[in-house]
């Protein structure tokens, strides 16, 4: 591990300072014509290209950023589809019929026949070996087997095609970008994968990540041509892989909350106090995940929450009880024009009444539990002194999202106060050839993954930040009204207490 890091520092050391810049052109066109990278040196001559790829796992997108580390340069992996509004977007679900597996390529459709869908939530049920849970049904139907077991080797053979096929399809747009690639003996790709905060915090969920992680990573390169392939013939290459050559320091999981807060822990909107609280709540299609933390040298956790309220299930309440894929479909597209039809105001509703709940009975209450109490603090005010909520996600809207959220403050908080909102800007380093918030906003967890591993934050989780309340000093004077929250008190210049 250290010496493939010690090759990055060491570039990154001769180059800083000489990075190329490449300025953004507006109406710039997204094909890779227009944007290849070529050197003027020999293969041999020219420093070894260390890309790292951020991909973020989404529960029915995924999406991908890569870096070539030298030049500390990113750029946004997109499809050959170029007429999407979002062409960045790569589907998570499969196709599997007749045991073949099939890349599904239609961002237009998210629900198609013979699909296997919301595949990363799955993994995270069968590592946690609930057979019984509800999205499973549809895997269960495929493996045909209700065995804990069976489905469990099914669901992984699942994500290592969708893995692989995915890393194969970037690798080779790595390649067209960068002509030359693996003609030095050095070139070295990587990859950093997004999982949920609940999720890495937890060895036997990020274990299963990190094993199918690994087992894509060993196989991609057959995938280089290939839309499909039948179940029995990926199970041989994955037989015949060596999984103990893949490195761990090319290979890694992340937690997804960190790599969506990168962009914002390296800015200035990022508060230089170390008693800000973060309330980042991130919307998928599937889930929302919530985590609170602060942030010094590392991100610790107090709380990390992944609930099952995602976008997906408006679709999911405005069909009522007759769930099909042609209604999910059907809602699904209304609820994306805008409309506001009254069976969609009503999901909405039931949908912001969920997470308010969930927002204050888990999330908050969780903090709560960690925050320091004790004459003059308690964590109530902590939060309304110190907190600062932050809203993502490609899922993510005002209603019901960010309207569930600060209604669970206002109930917190037993008032309608909420703490301030931030958001976090665009990064320089990423070409966006025109698009600006309207990608970003589902772009931070890949561009933050796209840093390599060793640059990336530290984590602490829930379990290890239980706060202490600090003992307040022996003394004889009385309490001042700031509480010593103040260094600049002219009462009791920062103490707590005067004379």
């Amino acid at each position: 591990m250290g010496n493939f890091f010690d090759k990055i520092r060491a570039i990154k050391d001769v180059l800083f300072g000489k990075k190329e810049v490449h300025e953004g052109n507006p109406s710039a066109d997204l094909s890779l014509e227009a944007t290849r990278e070529e050197s003027s040196l020999q293969p041999q001559e020219r420093a070894a290209y260390y890309i790292q790829i951020g991909f973020d796992f989404g529960t029915s997108f995924s999406k991908c950023v890569y870096r070539e580390v030298s030049k500390d340069k990113a750029w946004i992996f997109c499809s050959d589809n170029l007429e999407s509004e979002y062409p960045f977007l790569i589907p998570s679900t499969i196709i599997y019929k007749d045991g073949v597996f099939r890349r599904h390529t239609n961002i237009e459709t998210q629900y198609p026949q013979n699909g296997l869908f919301h595949l990363k939530f799955a993994i995270g049920r069968i590592a946690c070996r609930d057979i019984q849970a509800a999205v499973l049904e549809r895997y269960k139907n495929a493996a045909a087997s209700e065995s804990v077991i069976e489905v469990g080797e099914f669901v992984e053979l699942c994500a290592v095609f969708f893995l692989a096929a995915s890393f194969a399809t970037i690798a080779k747009d790595i390649k067209r970008r960068f002509s030359d690639f693996d003609q030095h003996p050095d070139d070295q790709l990587a990859v950093n994968m997004a999982i949920p905060v609940a999720d890495a915090s937890q060895k036997s969920i990020s274990s299963s990540y990190e094993k199918i992680l690994k087992t894509a990573w060993a196989v991609f390169q057959h995938f280089e041509d290939k839309d499909s392939i039948p179940l029995e013939e990926l199970k041989y290459l994955i037989r015949e892989s060596d999984l103990n050559n893949v490195q761990d320091e090319l290979c890694a999981v992340y937690p997804e909350v960190s790599a969506n807060v990168q962009a914002f822990i390296r800015s200035p909107a990022s508060s230089p106090d170390l008693r800000t609280i973060y309330f980042f709540s991130d919307t998928g299609a599937g889930t929302v995940d919530q985590s609170v933390f602060t942030y010094n040298d590392k991100l610790n956790y107090f709380a990390a929450e992944v609930l099952p309220l995602g976008s997906g299930h408006i679709d999911l309440k405005a069909c009522g009880n007759e769930i099909t894929l042609e209604r999910m479909e059907y809602w699904r597209k209304k609820k994306e024009s805008g409309s506001n039809h009254i069976t969609l105001i009503n999901a909405k509703q039931s949908i912001e009444d969920l997470l308010k709940k969930e927002s204050h009975g888990k999330t908050l209450m969780e903090t709560k539990k960690r925050l320091p109490a004790g004459e003059g603090v308690n964590p109530i005010t902590t939060l309304q002194e110190h907190a600062r909520l932050i809203f993502g996600g490609g899922g993510h809207s005002s209603v019901p999202y960010e309207s569930g959220v600060v209604k669970a403050f206002n109930q917190f908080f037993n008032a309608s106060a909420q703490p301030d909102i931030t958001s976090i800007q665009t990064p320089t380093d990423l070409e966006m050839n025109g698009h600006g918030e309207s990608w970003m906003r589902r772009l931070f967890v890949a561009y933050g993954l796209s840093f390599p591993t060793v640059e990336l934050a530290k984590n602490s989780y829930p379990n290890q930040n239980n706060l202490e309340a600090a003992r307040p000093p022996k003394h004889s004077g009385k309490a001042c009204t700031c509480r010593g929250s103040n260094p600049d008190c002219l009462q009791c210049y920062g103490r707590g207490w005067c004379d």
